[in-house]
């Protein structure tokens, strides 16, 4: 049985913050549905702790969360089992600076599939953003 918790499904794996680097994001990390407003990013995350930046996949923007509303994920197992449920209450990081950008109120999508099934989920997030989008 697989289980994750709701930063595990959030920010997927990964060992490290991405580099700060002028470019796109790197082929490398999980990728995740953010969409703030009308707009929706390809990011990506590349880190395992709750507060690990994403960086859009096709720009400089790197979104920052400070926040995360109520997690629900669905783990459906490969061999046919009945489908685990999992919904986590939300939590927040204190004392977030945000040097100054505003912050803006989020969504977020997670899916993946491995050989002992599939697993969706999503929640909210808060956070501030930093770079310069695709325009």
């Amino acid at each position: 049985m697989r289980k994750l918790s709701r930063a595990t499904a959030v920010l997927i794996g990964g060992t490290a913050l991405l580099a700060t680097t002028a470019g796109p994001a790197s082929a490398g990390g999980d990728h995740v549905a953010l969409t703030c407003g009308q707009t929706s990013y390809d990011v990506i995350v590349n880190g395992n702790g709750d507060w690990t930046p994403a960086r859009d996949a096709d720009s400089t923007l790197v979104f920052h969360p400070s926040a995360f509303g109520e997690f629900n994920g669905t783990f459906t197992p490969s061999d046919g089992s009945p489908a685990q449920h999992e919904t986590d209450p939300p939590f927040e990081r204190k004392n977030v600076p945000n040097n100054g950008h505003p912050t803006e109120s989020c969504t977020y999508t997670v899916s993946f599939s491995d050989e002992n099934g599939t697993f969706t989920g999503g929640g909210s997030v808060t956070g501030w953003s930093s770079g310069s989008p695709q325009s």
